[in-house]
């Protein structure tokens, strides 16, 4: 608080100067008790202990939310007993002043998560039972003589204690016998310090040269760097086998040559073997040379020949070779793991570039057989350790036969899969590693129970590395997001084609392939031979969910289908394991079985043969071969049944690996693929109206709503009968509007139609049925319709459409001509006049034999047409849409909808004869078309404008072209290749005897 009788003389002047005002004024008094107030009053800097109660119930509150009520009364506790008291003395008694309310503050703003913090209150009770520090050993040594130094040579402590009982002959660790008296004085030693260091309770250190001379007797002679052990020199016959070979091979040879060579018991080999087999990269007796061990020359066994001792160190050096390539496998994946994630591939060495997902989840299952495999080594060393037993470097390696093959084989794969690998991409290491795998199992699958063993161990390995290929798959139609950063599965996502792409189905992945000259495996996809069943399967699901998650459906397939409820390589363990259990016990039944009736058929022989009278030894023989017993006795026959041999189905890791895949893994995939293919297809019918769109594609492009189409066309072929202009876009487009607009007002703005101009000027100049083929419809599809309605199945449509719209305007032409004619005929009969056209120079016939041939022709020229026309719309269109319905309902993914679309569209383009198969009967059909028109354009000029050489043409032409269809259609129709047609030909077949017949004059 600031002290006021100090600055109101201050606070006079500043006054003054600033506002003018003189002492004694109103304003004056005012502007100080102003000044004062604020100096006497001012809280700028000061805590506010309003706002410090308010942080500290907004925290009692929050404890209280968050169940911990212990927590807020002991904080409530503590606050109110520190505001209470003195914050620094006794007698300074001043509660709840503002330096209280700073502290408060202070810890308020250091506690960051009072409710994440666990609280223990101490109570002073526990404090108070603390028991003090107290000394033990002075207490208990209180009444009792000082401790001599045992170290003291003058000590008689020891004197009256048992001498140490010597073993007569014991064996060193060559098998050779040696000084015994040193290494009694050794052992004795050695209990008298292990007695002083229990007693003493600390590291006895000698002192001189006693201790010297002590430690230089137990401790091994560093033979690694020439020292000479002289304790392998013993009495025994065959301790000098190797000194007097080598004397022998001197003797033998002209120039001797003279190593100096190590002498080396075979404890100190069957050490430095279990070492470099548990992975140690340095030896004495093995020296490394790259990735492999070869075996130090001067190294000298006594007892041993050299020959011998090469070739077993020969042996066990080609081991640790193999051990050592298989570590530094495993150092090399474990040094930096997930490597592959780092996206600048420059930054990366050579080593970590070879790194992903599989060679990591492969080095894994190595290292749990190679621990396995030191798991042994160790019960070896403490054999070893332990001296209760002789151990040779023989025994060893009878103890390690078991795993010898095991570890070669897992080499020999490895350099085949992994170091000789000639790919350096990770997609094609990765199928040469999982081929390597299966085909090894196969082949020692086919050797039988030989090999058991390690068929289950490859099975373990090639489990454990399919995992990265099972979780890609798993996440991807788990989560509809294919991650694979090492670029390691054969399905890629192109990453070019978005999702709401039209391309996306057919190039949104793509499959890795060999490039490579090799001709075993180019153009070959690099799919792993577990995975060529379902890989199709995949694919299809994997696009699927990645549709689903563009259309924010992913939430809802992920609950309706429960598909984060267990992982594909979990349910693929457990299935593994489920079938080892069905199958122990379906063998164990039927070698049951096997065994009763073996046994059965055994005692009614026995029975048989000691019946009196016939027993015979030569047919006991005989049956005794047959049946593997023998009927000597009771007793031999007994035993004999007894050991009877059943023979016992192989377990789950000994059936073939593509049976194991198919009723494990498979289903599986196969299920949740299921699944969501079908969840596509409904959510495209049920959200997105797939068969309402198709529908008004069929009503649209195929002329099913013939209402709103023939608003639309029928005002185009008027203007092309009157040859005025109609492709201009502003006419089209609103004609369009309007004849949509009426019926289907929702899809105005998702309709529109474009003329090419120079298509139609190209076949116009030919045939004026061709003056339609520019026009297009244009149908906006919006994702994920897109995939199925595409820029390919709409030009299909467009196709169907204009060649449709030629058969309407045929028939529309013909029918204005019988219009004309009904026309004319009604002005007859009331008597108008009939005007004659002119006549035309050249032959020339009466008028009414003219109009008798031109009804006839017309008559000819509308069956063809009326009957190109009820085949299409009836018989082609109506029935092709019934059959796709039934196709399109029977599809369980969307690639069955879109083989259902696409047959769909080939039988149209077929059966509405737009198939180059059958092009020479739509130009024929189209060439009758022609006629008409031309017939349409002569009538509307005028009768005169027919002669009769112009009407012989064109029944000629009409009647080449029905001829040659009817017989065309006949023909087909036998030959079974188009039976649509039959309907067409049998049409058609009533026009031929007509125009087979000469033309009336």
């Amino acid at each position: 608080m600031a002290d006021v009788s100090k600055t109101e003389g201050v606070a006079e002047e500043l006054v003054e100067k600033l506002t003018g005002f003189k002492n004694g004024g109103e304003n004056f008094k005012r502007t100080m008790q102003y000044v004062l107030s604020n100096i006497k009053y001012h809280r700028y800097l000061d805590v506010n202990s309003h706002t410090v109660n308010k942080e500290i119930k907004g925290v009692l509150e929050k404890l209280q939310v968050h169940s911990k009520a212990d927590k807020a009364e002991a904080l409530q506790a503590v606050v109110d007993k520190f505001l209470e008291g003195p914050l620094v003395s006794p007698k300074a008694s001043h509660p709840k002043s503002d330096a209280h309310y700073s502290v408060l503050s202070v810890l308020l703003l250091l506690a960051g998560t009072p409710t994440s913090q666990d609280y223990e209150e101490k109570t002073e009770h526990e404090r108070q039972n603390e028991e003090p520090d107290f000394d033990w050993p002075k207490y208990l040594l209180e009444d009792l003589p000082p401790i001599k130094d045992f170290n003291e040579p003058s000590s008689d402590e020891w004197e009256d204690e048992e001498e140490v009982s010597i073993p007569e002959e014991p064996l060193n660790d060559s098998g050779v016998i040696t000084d015994q008296s040193r290494h009694a004085t050794d052992n004795t030693s050695q209990s008298q310090l292990a007695i002083l260091s229990h007693v003493t309770g600390s590291t006895v250190t000698g002192g001189g040269d006693a201790d010297r001379s002590w430690l230089s007797r137990n401790v091994v002679v560093q033979y690694w760097q020439g020292e000479v052990d002289m304790t392998m020199e013993g009495t025994h016959k065959y301790s000098q086998i190797a000194r007097q070979w080598e004397s022998h091979e001197k003797e033998q040879s002209i120039f001797p040559i003279v190593n100096c060579m190590h002498d080396l018991t075979e404890t100190h080999i069957i050490r430095e073997t279990l070492w470099i087999l548990m992975g140690a990269e340095e030896s004495f007796v093995f020296q490394r040379h790259g990735n492999h061990f070869e075996v130090r020359e001067n190294i000298r066994v006594n007892h041993l020949t050299p020959s011998s001792l090469n070739t077993m160190l020969q042996s066990l050096a080609n081991d640790g070779s193999c051990i050592l390539q298989l570590q530094s496998f495993v150092n090399n994946m474990r040094s930096c793991p997930s490597a592959y994630c780092n996206r600048d591939d420059s930054a990366l060495s050579s080593q970590e570039s070879s790194r992903c997902q599989t060679y990591e989840a492969y080095a894994e299952a190595l290292a749990e057989f190679l621990h396995s495999f030191r798991d042994a080594l160790v019960q070896i060393e403490k054999t070893v350790l332990v001296q209760e037993q002789q151990m040779t470097l023989a025994n060893v390696m009878d103890q390690l036969s078991p795993w010898m093959p095991k570890v070669k084989l897992l080499a020999y794969v490895h350099n085949k899969a992994v170091v000789d690998c000639p790919q350096q991409k990770h997609v094609y290491r990765v199928w040469y590693l999982l081929d390597m795998l299966h085909n090894s199992i196969m082949e020692h699958y086919s050797m039988g129970d030989s090999s058991k063993e390690i068929v289950n161990l490859l099975v373990r390995i090639w489990l454990q590395s399919i995992r990265p290929y099972v979780d890609f798959i798993d996440r991807w139609l788990t989560l509809g997001h294919l991650f694979d950063p090492a670029h390691e599965f054969v399905i890629q996502r192109n990453s070019a084609v978005e999702v709401k792409s039209p391309h996306f189905w057919q190039e949104g992945f793509t499959l890795d392939r060999f490039q490579t000259d090799e001709s075993t495996h180019r153009g070959q996809i690099a799919v792993p031979p577990f995975l060529q069943p379902v890989l199709r399967h995949i694919i299809l699901a994997g696009k699927c969910m990645e549709v689903l998650g563009s259309v924010g459906q992913l939430g809802t397939i992920r609950t309706e289908a429960n598909l984060e409820s267990t992982s594909m390589y979990s349910n693929l363990i457990t299935s593994t394991k489920d079938m080892d259990d069905i199958c122990s016990s379906s063998s164990i039944a039927m070698a049951t079985e096997e065994e009763q009736d073996e046994s059965t058929t055994r005692t009614l022989v026995v029975q048989q043969l000691q019946l009196p009278g016939t027993t015979d030894p030569l047919l006991a023989k005989n049956f005794d071969e047959v049946l593997g017993t023998l009927l000597d006795s009771d007793e031999n026959t007994e035993e004999r049944y007894s050991q009877s041999d059943a023979s016992i189905l192989p377990d789950v890791n000994n059936m073939p690996l593509s049976l194991v895949i198919k009723r494990s893994l498979y289903p599986s995939i196969l299920s949740r693929c299921n699944v969501i293919c079908q969840q596509l297809v409904n959510t495209l019918k049920a959200k997105f109206d797939l068969m309402a769109n198709l529908a008004i594609l069929r009503k649209f492009y195929l002329l099913e709503d013939g209402d709103v189409m023939c608003d639309f066309y029928v005002d185009i072929f008027e203007k092309l009968r009157r040859q005025e202009s109609w492709s201009d876009y502003l006419y089209l487009h609103g004609h369009l509007q309007e004849a949509f607009g009426r019926r289907y007002p929702e899809e105005i703005e998702r309709v529109s139609v474009s003329v090419s101009s120079d298509e139609i000027s190209a076949r116009l100049a030919a045939r004026p049925i061709h003056a339609l083929d520019g026009l297009t419809l244009h149908y906006q599809v919006d994702h994920p319709l897109n995939i199925i309605i595409n820029s390919q199945s709409l030009d299909v449509y467009n196709r169907v459409f204009r060649f449709l719209l030629q058969v309407k305007r045929a028939k529309h032409s013909l029918d204005q001509v019988l219009a004309d004619l009904k026309k004319e005929t009604h002005e007859d009969e009331k008597g108008k006049p009939v005007t004659h056209s002119p006549p035309v120079v050249g032959t020339r016939i009466d008028d009414a034999v003219i109009k008798h041939q031109l009804y006839l022709l017309r008559f000819k020229l509308m069956h063809f047409v009326n009957s190109i026309h009820n085949y299409l719309m009836t018989r082609i269109l109506h029935t092709t849409s019934l059959e796709f319905q039934d196709d399109f309902n029977r599809a369980t993914d969307l690639d069955g909808v879109l083989s259902a679309h696409e047959n769909y569209l080939t039988k149209v383009l077929q059966r509405c004869l737009l198939h180059d198969k059958v092009s020479l009967v739509r130009e024929a059909v189209v060439k009758v078309l022609n006629i008409a028109l031309v017939f349409q354009r002569k009538w509307d000029a005028g009768i005169h404008t027919f002669s009769d050489d112009s009407i012989t043409k064109m029944e000629s032409e009409f009647n080449n072209c029905s001829i040659f269809l009817s017989t065309m259609l006949i023909n087909m129709t036998k030959r079974g290749a188009f039976p649509h047609l039959a309907a067409l030909s049998f049409s058609l077949a009533s026009l031929q005897q007509s125009t087979t017949s000469p033309p009336s004059k």
